[in-house]
């Protein structure tokens, strides 16, 4: 039984019905402030400071890989794989076999729609390029080292601070640094081959850059779009956005309207498919201070707004961001001298949730009700929860 989505009802008050003109979440004016971010802090015990670790959505579940781990910045490199339990809001530690990855940050992750996560370079605690790529099954928990089936293009294998996304059979990776260098080359893996592809664009390529966010928009055209990230160098304040087509393999670089993020590269981004809106957060400015704003951009009208809430975390680089159930979630990050270990969820939408969910989540919230359960009961429980 599929979850229905309805406007929060908690947006809705008597008062003026002039459209608040900023903000893409058709509040009115005066209700900017209803909502606001909620902190899940001190229920993260899992990680007591963690920044520069990777989540991705992958069937209905955020995953979460590696990063740096401990209370001091930067920490110590991690390869921990958990899910995030969205009723206790907490990370949850998995126990994986096979090719386990060696621990590492500034890696590149992404999540295919048939229930596939992949991983790619990073670097090791001595900042090390990792020069490999992982595959895992969720539903099987096992990790595969990828042997690719053409040296001539290790390129992609050994980078940081690339972006990886999933397009159809393909995984397309763009930008990245090999300790020499910032790229701006754009490479596609066939998943079904087992190869590497130099793509041969068209257009104006984005200029070399690390630390940048990437997202698939427009599934039935398939386009990826580049947000921001760089290499401390820019001569534009703002942030830049650009498009590739997958099909065309046209590079086009956005011109957006409105009020546009100032720029910025190690922030957090993520995308809502339902709604077409990609969500930043926060990351390291132009002259390396950490900041906590929040932008959305409608995919589309081409429009940035920036979003104001009561309660915001504080200013931050290096965390993890991802759009879950209808909410913003980040986790962890730094202020360059210390890790977070917070939480930190932002309510867009709210989902009616069924009898079933209900009564499931409720008795999973008490093991007094489990334990007491019949057997057939508890295992209709552990499945609607699988």
């Amino acid at each position: 039984m599929g979850n229905t989505c309805l406007s929060d009802p908690l947006l809705f008050r008597t008062g003026s019905t002039e459209k608040y003109p900023d903000s893409p979440l058709n509040l009115k004016v005066g209700q900017e402030n209803i909502r606001e971010w909620e902190s899940a802090s001190g229920r993260n015990e899992n990680y007591e400071g963690c920044s520069s670790l990777t989540s991705v959505v992958c069937r209905e579940k955020v995953y979460s890989f590696g990063g740096y781990l401990g209370v001091s910045f930067p920490g110590i490199c991690s390869n921990q794989f958990s899910y995030f339990d969205s009723t206790y809001e907490r990370w949850v530690r998995l126990k994986t076999s096979g090719d386990n990855p060696q621990p590492r940050v500034l890696h590149a992750m992404c999540a295919h729609e048939a229930g596939h996560i992949f991983i790619l370079g990073g670097v090791n605690q001595n900042l090390e390029l990792c020069n490999d790529m992982y595959h895992l099954c969720i539903h099987k928990l096992v990790w595969e080292k990828i042997v690719c089936g053409d040296d001539n293009y290790r390129e992609p294998l050994a980078l940081s601070g690339q972006s990886l996304c999933a397009y159809e059979d393909s995984l397309f990776c763009f930008g990245g640094y090999n300790n020499i260098s910032h790229s701006q080359k754009t490479y596609r893996y066939d998943i079904n081959l087992g190869l590497w592809y130099l793509l041969d664009t068209k257009g104006k390529t984005p200029s070399p850059r690390y630390k940048h966010q990437c997202f698939i928009a427009n599934a039935n055209g398939g386009q990826m779009y580049v947000v921001g990230g760089g290499f401390q160098v820019s001569t534009d304040p703002h942030l830049d956005l650009h498009k590739l087509d997958l099909k065309s393999l046209l590079w086009e670089k956005i011109k957006c309207s409105g009020k546009a993020p100032s720029y910025r590269f190690s922030f957090g981004s993520c995308y809502d498919r339902e709604e077409e809106k990609c969500y930043l957060f926060g990351g390291l400015s132009l002259n390396l201070q950490p900041m906590n704003d929040l932008y959305c951009f409608d995919v589309g009208s081409l429009v940035w707004f920036q979003l104001s809430f009561m309660n915001c975390p504080t200013k931050r680089l290096c965390m993890s961001c991802c759009f879950f159930q209808g909410c913003i979630f980040i986790f962890g990050g730094s202020n360059g001298r210390e890790n977070y270990g917070d939480i930190w969820k932002l309510v867009l939408r709210r989902k009616i949730c069924s009898l079933i969910h209900l009564a499931a989540t409720t008795i999973r919230r008490d093991e007094t009700i489990l334990i007491a359960l019949p057997c057939e009961l508890k295992t209709l429980v552990n499945r609607f929860e699988q």
